[in-house]
């Protein structure tokens, strides 16, 4: 608490499953009065759960650039909410590992048997230094949607084309593994980038999402970039024009004649549906130069 003023947040996250657990960010945060991401609320303002997920696989380095981006500077690290000991054990190598992180420090005392469910006990705190960091390319030069077509495992595959923001494809509740939206073109078209529209409550975003492209029989799957740059992207078009948001797939241009967009194998009772208001596909992505870096812009 007399440390510093700034936002602090409480690592790693319970699961959704273990949503109503969340109340125990706000409960700690009575002990310090610091801002903090994270907790139980009737009102999620829209980055919250995207930011949740992205940055569940903490302390990799996606996570720690979301938080440097985010302007959290203290980690205060729960080793007992990574109930697998082995996954503990790697965890906590990997914040040992970790140049950006330096460890303040840490508590050996464990909290009496009653709260063994929230997993306290053993905290560290760390500092997060800051980094400089790169930025997302940006999709440019949209394909014209006329003439798509759409189909999927669930719901009206037509509403993520049909350019009304109003109408969404939408799976059932919660979304499952293998769930897919498939969109063909009339033609093959060069792709560099795949976008997905946000809509309100802003949580219905794909889990464990995989994109695969094809041009003639045969799909191949596709790595599209997923690091903190592109996170942030995401995150900052949240906080600043979430009627605006999506999710951008990024990849090395490709040739293309259909695109399917489906779930892989994680799976969770809690998750929600997965709804996509509208489907956009890019032929580039440009890298736009910092404000920094700009010509006469004031250092």
């Amino acid at each position: 608490a007399a440390e510093s003023d700034g936002p602090l947040v409480d690592l790693p996250l319970f699961s959704d499953e273990s949503r109503r657990q969340w109340s125990l960010y706000l409960n700690l945060s009575t002990h310090h009065w610091r801002p903090i991401p994270f907790g139980r609320t009737s009102f999620y303002p829209p980055p919250h759960d995207y930011l949740g997920w992205a940055v569940r696989d903490f302390p990799e380095p996606a996570a720690l650039t979301l938080f440097d981006r985010l302007g959290v500077r203290t980690l205060v690290v729960h080793p007992r909410a990574w109930v697998d000991p082995a996954l503990r054990e790697q965890r906590l190598a990997a914040l040992e590992a970790e140049p950006r992180l330096h460890l303040v420090r840490a508590f050996t005392d464990a909290p009496a048997a009653r709260y063994t469910a929230l997993r306290l006990g053993e905290e560290r705190v760390y500092r997060l230094d800051a980094q400089p960091g790169t930025e997302a390319c940006r999709p440019d030069d949209e394909i014209p949607r006329s003439g798509w077509t759409a189909s999927s495992t669930v719901g009206d595959s037509d509403n993520a084309i049909d350019s009304d923001p109003r109408t969404a494809w939408r799976t059932q509740t919660p979304q499952r593994p293998g769930d897919f939206l498939e969109v063909e073109f009339p033609e093959t078209q060069t792709i560099a980038a795949v976008a997905l529209d946000f809509a309100y409550p802003y949580s219905e975003f794909p889990r464990d999402l995989q994109l695969r492209t094809r041009i003639d029989s045969k799909w191949e799957r596709v790595h599209y970039e997923d690091g903190g740059a592109a996170r942030w992207a995401t995150v900052q078009a949240l906080l600043e024009r979430p009627r605006e948001a999506r999710i951008v797939l990024r990849m090395e241009p490709r040739s293309a004649r259909a695109i399917r967009l489906s779930l892989g194998a994680e799976s969770d009772a809690a998750w929600p549906a997965w709804a996509i208001p509208e489907v956009r596909a890019f032929r580039e992505c440009r890298v736009t130069q910092p404000e920094a870096d700009r010509p006469g812009t004031p250092k």
